[in-house]
Formats: C-alpha cells, structure tokens, sequence
C-alpha cells in the first residue's frame, strides 16, 4: 500500500470515503429518469389493478346472474314453487342491499357523513385527528386504489 492509500476508509484517489463528493456529469440526470421510470410502472399497475378488480366483479355477476337463471329454471321444471319464492325474495333483498351500500359510499365520500357525525356525536374532533394521522401512514396498494 502507498501512503495516499492508508487509512480505513481510504479509496483509489486518495479521498476518504465520508468526504462530500461532486455529483458526476448527468447523474442528477439519471437519477429523475430512474424516478419518472418508477412512477410510471406504480401508476401501470395501479391501472391494471383496476381493471382487474372490475374484470374480476363482472365475472362473479355474470356468474351469479347464470346461477340464478339456472336454478329458477331447475325448480320451475320440477314445480318447486315455495322455492321459487325463496329464491325471489333473496334476490330482491340482494338487490336492496346492493343499493343500501352505494348510497353509504357515496354519503361517506361526499362528506355528508361527517357533517351528520359533527352534528350527534362529541367524538367528531378525535375521528377526524385519527383520520389525519392514518393519511400519515402507508397504506397498501388497494388502499391506495380505492382511495382516488
């Protein structure tokens, strides 16, 4: 080893490895490309994700759709009729249901829920600070999709 190289954090130039060194021609560069590169494959698959997910509901409709086709059919052919109405009244408080959730989400999303919570309930102030710091956390990918 030669003098210029001693030292334990000693490298080829001579230079410490703790010492500040200048940034090389285009690696700010590089760097923003690298970037940029990384958030357009976040957004590719928060895109995909998407259509998955819709992919995914539409099937189980169709699918579900079918099956109660199908079984209505099965008990009409076999003169099952108080199962029929069973069936009916099923699908009718499913569809109900269905409604109940969307308007909720809807309510929720457009704040309307929290003017009502501000309104009957002390504990608005501590909902909306615990709210505050879960936007503070990570949250997962598909929280992270469902939220935009």
């Amino acid at each position: 080893l030669t003098e210029e190289h001693e030292g334990p954090h000693a490298t080829a130039e001579g230079e410490t490895a703790g010492e500040e060194d200048e940034p090389r021609p285009g690696e700010y560069e590089l760097l923003e490309k690298v970037i940029k590169e990384v958030e357009s494959a976040k957004d590719e698959t928060k895109h995909w994700t998407t259509v998955g997910l819709f992919g995914v509901i539409i099937v189980l409709s169709i699918a579900f759709e079918v099956m109660q086709e199908a079984a209505v059919k099965y008990l009409k052919r076999t003169h099952q009729t108080q199962y029929l109405k069973m069936i009916d009244a099923l699908f009718k408080e499913l569809t109900i249901l269905g409604f109940v959730g969307l308007v909720m989400m809807s309510l929720v999303k457009s704040g309307v829920m929290d003017l009502v919570n501000e309104m009957y309930f002390e504990e608005a102030e501590e909902r909306r600070r615990r709210l505050s710091e879960m936007e503070h956390s990570h949250p997962s990918e598909l929280a992270e999709l469902f939220e935009d």
